[in-house]
């Protein structure tokens, strides 16, 4: 995450929302890069072992429909959502599908599931293919991107990735011929 932070521009806004059975905003929204970091500091091992990703992303798109400009959610997530929350899979596609936030997801925990994957059982496996199927959707949908890393070297180039992709937008017309 600091990686992203320090991909910031001057002029881009940030804040920082952990979340663990439910949503805590660590930094709320600032230009200030330092402020980031400080909510960075203050992140703490979960207290509980359950997530409830879909809430999360739900209750952070519901907070961003009243701001205005180009908005994005960058996700660092396992994709699992392992507790019954507010919100269900099909409600926070939804939302994400008529919000006009993009979602840049990062898996976390590539390497250890793939050296690991070879004990994990057929519902275990199941699982974790469904968590990457959600940040997938969740990216797609609204026109982001979802990565899987398996190496600390892979995340510099994601972030410059996203930044590009936050920067960069073009937008077609067409303008057909009136006949008269």
């Amino acid at each position: 995450a600091a990686g992203f932070i320090n991909s910031l521009r001057p002029e881009d806004w940030g804040a920082l929302i952990a979340f663990d059975i439910r949503p805590e905003i660590l930094t709320d929204f600032t230009k200030n890069k330092n402020e980031l970091f400080e909510g960075l500091r203050r992140m703490r091992t979960p207290a509980y072992s359950e997530t409830c990703l879909y809430d999360a992303v739900y209750d952070t798109l519901q907070r961003l429909d009243n701001v205005d400009g180009k908005k994005a959610i960058f996700l660092l997530a396992t994709g699992l959502d392992t507790s019954i929350g507010k919100h269900t899979y099909g409600e926070v596609l939804k939302k994400a599908e008529t919000s006009d936030t993009m979602i840049y997801s990062v898996s976390m925990g590539q390497l250890a599931r793939l050296y690991y994957e070879t004990r994990f059982s057929n519902l275990d496996q199941i699982t974790f293919l469904q968590a990457d199927n959600t940040l997938r959707s969740l990216s797609e949908l609204t026109g982001g991107y979802a990565w899987f890393p398996r190496f600390q070297g892979e995340y510099p180039n994601i972030y410059q990735m996203v930044s590009a992709n936050l920067r960069n937008e073009y937008s077609l017309g067409f303008v057909p011929k009136v006949r008269k």
